[in-house]
């Protein structure tokens, strides 16, 4: 594995040696933990 690149493809990121893409985050299953993250708590 010479290269190695990350890549962010709408709604994951995505590792990929020039051959195999391989999904490592899927931000549409993690949605709700996402927003709750970016949420402001008062």
């Amino acid at each position: 594995m010479e290269n190695m690149y990350i890549l962010k493809s709408n709604n994951s990121i995505i590792f990929n040696d020039g051959n195999i893409n391989e999904v490592v985050f899927n931000f549409k299953e993690y949605k709700d933990i996402l927003n709750n993250l970016s949420t402001e708590k008062i």
